[in-house]
């Protein structure tokens, strides 16, 4: 009886929910205002704080519970950015009120390179940085009104993307989803539009989202093939949370109803970040009142069940405090609090339904080494496309036409990876977690 009560209460976890506590990791014990940014790399976890006119860069100590601040001396300015891309550590700096820089290291922040070449000038360095992003291969800059750049990790010059005329550079939200590039004008047309060839063109994808629309997060996840976006319309009305299974063509709707409520000031209480890895949801929320915990919900199911998950997290007595920011590090979820603390708790991620995969691969060896081997090629026709992604859902490889059952894995670093293997229609047709040796 004993075992048959643990199983029940183990399923009605994974049915419902996340119930395990989340743990400080006292990057508080410092002195700030503010907490920036925060990103895992190399199985390491960064973090930028912010007091007064400084900022520090900090990675967390092995116990999880404590920082150690980095020797920043080699950067021209002030951390503000951070962000993994393969095997470099991008931070961006704040050079002054007026200009940024930007670097990147490639020995966990040991030593810093710049990383400026072609990008505009700015009263002697570039234009202020409002954040990076990495995909396939290629890392996305938000030079603001001076546009987004891009550009491969293996050459040295940016160039500028050439955004719909409609859209204000560098402002509105963007994000990555199977080779297309999705980024919202919420300032003019109010328009989705989407980009095959990393925004050279651009077109307008006909959705059925509302006439004036304002997107707070738009957000992709590389295991479900789902686009979120986070927002509402100018009036304030239809706010919460949409999600798209079709590229961005028709969404569905979730008010959040119980979770969404009114701010400490009384006016819309939004939604702050968004973090989705397969069936694995969490949404942090503006606080609505004093006296009372910061508010996350999350689910193990996507949008389904959702629940509050405030267990161990910070007690707010002015209900202004709010997470951000969301990180898979390792085998966790990190969370950024406005301005107290880093907060971590174990991630956990239900398998896909199998049934709905259809075609069955098998991978081997794992863990791999050089060469990962793919049975059921055989038994598949049309066009097959691989990707391998981190466990921060960070493209490492990409194969769109896959002719051979044999992988070369060699450029991929140490590490666990989830391999996704599309047909020709692009339907997510197998997913499988490897380790590389």
């Amino acid at each position: 009886m004993k075992k048959l009560i643990t199983i029940v209460f183990v399923s009605m976890i994974s049915i419902f929910g996340f119930s395990q506590s989340w743990s400080p990791t006292n990057i508080s014990s410092f002195d700030f205002t503010a907490i920036a940014s925060i990103e895992s790399h190399n199985n390491e976890l960064y973090g930028i704080t912010i007091i007064g006119v400084s900022r520090d860069l900090f990675k967390m100590n092995n116990d999880n519970s404590s920082w150690s601040q980095i020797n920043t001396s080699e950067i021209g300015g002030l951390p503000s950015y951070v962000e993994s891309a393969g095997n470099r550590l991008y931070v961006g700096a704040l050079g002054d009120s007026y200009n940024g820089m930007l670097y990147y290291s490639t020995d966990n922040g040991a030593t810093f390179i710049t990383d400026t070449a072609g990008l505009p000038e700015y009263l002697g360095a570039i234009p202020l940085i409002y954040g990076l992003q990495y995909f396939n291969g290629k890392v996305l800059l938000n030079l603001g009104s001076s546009g987004y750049w891009i550009k491969d990790t293996s050459i040295t010059d940016w160039h500028k993307i050439d955004t719909p005329t409609s859209l204000n550079g560098g402002t509105d939200p963007i994000c990555y989803l199977n080779n297309t590039l999705y980024v919202f004008d919420h300032a003019g047309a109010f328009e989705l539009y989407s980009s095959v060839d990393y925004g050279t063109n651009w077109s307008v994808v006909n959705t059925n989202l509302p006439e004036t629309f304002i997107v707070v997060e738009l957000v992709s996840d590389v295991v479900t093939d789902r686009l979120y976006i986070a927002g509402g319309n100018t009036d304030g009305t239809a706010y919460g949370l949409y999600y798209s299974d079709d590229n961005g063509i028709n969404w569905t709707y979730d008010g959040l109803s119980g979770f969404l409520d009114t701010d400490i000031n009384g006016t819309q209480q939004e939604i702050r970040g968004v973090y989705s890895d397969g069936n694995a949801l969490f949404i942090a929320l503006e606080n609505n009142e004093a006296n009372s915990v910061v508010k996350i919900i999350s689910s193990t199911s996507g949008v389904q069940n959702l629940a509050f998950d405030t267990l161990g997290l910070l007690y707010d007595p002015l209900g202004t405090y709010y997470g951000h920011t969301f990180v898979k590090h390792n085998e966790n979820i990190a969370v950024a609090l406005s301005n107290r603390d880093v907060y971590l708790k174990e991630l956990v991620v239900t398998d896909l339904d199998e049934k709905s995969l259809g075609n069955k691969f098998k991978l081997y060896p794992v863990p791999a080494k050089g060469v990962l081997n793919i049975s059921g090629l055989e038994n598949n026709t049309g066009t097959i496309r691989l990707q391998i992604v981190n466990l921060n859902g960070q493209s490492v490889l990409n194969i769109n036409n896959l002719k051979s059952n044999k992988v070369n894995t060699e450029s991929i670093p140490k590490g666990s990876y989830i391999v996704l293997i599309y047909n020709s229609v692009n339907d997510l047709i197998h997913r499988q977690k490897i380790i590389k040796l």
